[in-house]
């Protein structure tokens, strides 16, 4: 992980409003880190930032500036960071305040000091500027001389400016953007010295999301990063002199988990590997296809333990028995030959009537 602290800025001196008593503006905080620095899951680490310097009083015994907080970053396996504040304008009491350093002791790998603050001039009806805070790669800048018109220090790259002192008409500038800015201080006239900026701490770690290799010495080298678990495709972003599996551009690919890949280095250039993590929630299996198409005999089917056979839609053969009959009845044929006229009705009813016994004898129902 890497882990950066600023410390506060100082705030600006106080004055007694008598002529000649212009106070001097407050420091610059210093910037430290390591940014190769270890942790270790599970543990606890403690953060400190920085107080701002409060601002010196105005009146019968104005007072100095107050001096910034450290701001530092500790714990279990860590290497100790710390970043020290401004030191506060010196007071104008009637006199000229002295001029304030920026913070600055750090032992850290790297640690640039915050700016001072103004110099401080009589003669004139202009309070200094602060100091700006150490920044990433420079020290800070030192805030404006009374006699240059005190403005705040300009802020360097990763660092924060110093505010304007106090003029005759207008109390000090309150700063508005940190890390780290000196007060300026306050005039002759009465004006007020304004506070310093606090300070800041920084961690930056990476969870299984990505990776930053930047190069440092040599022409160049070789290097092998090996694909995590459950990454399948990575994207990297490249400055300056390098490469990612053969590729000099920033671009993107897919990955085997498990695989080492070659990335080149050279001296300034930098390489940011990320990617994101495919491992999520539980896994549902796959199931095989459903067949539509069943071939072959089917034999035992839920309770059945035996094929049905297809059913019969014509039947052929002799019906034997049916319903409560005993036997088959045969068929009987009735001739009637000759002709049925007014003559003979008698007759005709007659032969109707011999028929009708007949049959009824045939059934069964006369004995």
């Amino acid at each position: 992980m890497s882990t950066e602290c600023w410390g506060a800025g100082g705030g600006g001196g106080g004055t007694n409003n008598f002529t000649g008593g212009v106070a001097g503006a407050g420091g610059g905080g210093e910037y430290a880190a390591e940014l190769s620095n270890t942790c270790t899951p599970g543990n606890s680490y403690t953060v400190t930032i920085g107080a701002v310097g409060g601002a010196g009083t105005t009146g019968s015994s104005p007072t100095n500036g107050g001096t910034g907080g450290n701001s530092s970053f500790s714990g279990t396996g860590a290497t100790t960071v710390t970043a020290h504040g401004g030191v506060g304008g010196g007071a104008g009491n009637g006199v000229v305040g002295t001029s304030s350093a920026g913070g600055s002791g750090s032992t850290n790998t790297t640690h640039f000091n915050g700016g001072a603050g103004g110099t401080a001039a009589s003669g004139f009806n202009q309070a200094p500027g602060g100091g700006g805070s150490g920044g990433t790669a420079s020290a800070g800048n030192t805030g404006g001389a009374s006699s240059a018109g005190g403005g705040g220090a300009t802020a360097v790259t990763g660092g924060g400016p110093g505010g304007t002192g106090a003029t005759g008409s207008a109390n000090a500038s309150t700063i508005s953007t940190g890390p780290g800015g000196g007060g300026g201080g306050g005039d002759s006239t009465g004006s007020l010295a304004a506070s310093g900026f606090q300070g800041r701490v920084r961690v930056i770690w990476s969870m299984g999301s990505g990776v930053a290799m930047t190069g440092s010495t040599g022409t160049g080298s070789t290097y092998t990063w090996t694909c995590p678990t459950g990454v399948s495709s990575v994207s990297w972003t490249i400055s300056g002199t390098a490469s990612f599996n053969g590729n000099t551009t920033s671009g993107s690919q897919a990955v085997t988990a498990g695989t080492a890949y070659t990335y080149t280095i050279a001296a300034g250039g930098s390489l940011t590997i990320t990617w994101a993590n495919t491992e999520s929630g539980p896994f549902t299996p796959t199931l095989p296809a459903l067949k539509t198409t069943l071939a072959g005999t089917v034999g035992h089917v839920g309770a059945f333990n035996e094929v049905l056979p297809a059913p019969k839609t014509t039947l052929t053969g002799t019906v034997g028995h049916v319903g409560s009959f005993g036997q088959t009845l045969p068929v009987v044929t009735v001739s009637l030959q000759g002709t049925v006229s007014s003559a003979n009705v008698g007759a005709s009813l007659d032969m109707m009537s011999l028929l009708h016994r007949l049959l009824l004898e045939e059934v069964g129902v006369l004995d």
